[in-house]
């Protein structure tokens, strides 16, 4: 019977949600900075947390080619993308995406040096959410 409770005790302590994970200390929580999450968990994210901002990092035409509702346009390649980063807030929580994932990601790299606290990077970009079928605005 002791080894019974001890085994029970064991499995439940090994069944942590992933909230849990993602409440965590100071310093765990520094490397929680960045996630990836596939187009269709970026939709249910957006759902779920309404604060959230969208970002499209690619250029003008492309955002107005079709977006994801409600999303902000900053073009990674235009003139004074870091010194519009740094107008930002930088404790809200960006959702990145571009078309493919390679200049998002470039971003992200770049939100984290400027100290940004979370961000969450769209494997896939545009082309990921457009392929899964998810409502597009033109």
């Amino acid at each position: 019977m002791k080894y019974g409770l001890v085994l029970v005790a064991l499995l439940l302590a090994g069944c942590s949600s992933a909230s849990e994970d993602i409440i965590a200390s100071g310093e765990e929580q520094s490397n929680l900075f960045y996630h990836n999450i596939d187009a269709v968990d970026a939709q249910d994210f957006i759902i779920a947390h309404p604060d959230a901002i969208v970002m499209d990092v690619r250029t003008a035409d492309e955002f107005s080619a079709g977006h994801v509702a409600g999303a902000i346009n900053i073009d990674y390649h235009g003139d004074g993308f870091r010194d519009t980063l740094k107008k930002l807030d930088k404790d809200a929580h960006y959702i990145l995406h571009c078309k493919s994932g390679n200049r998002s990601g470039k971003s992200v790299a770049i939100m984290k040096e400027l100290d940004f606290k979370h961000v969450t990077h769209m494997d896939g970009g545009f082309d990921a959410w457009k392929a899964a079928e998810l409502p597009v605005i033109q």
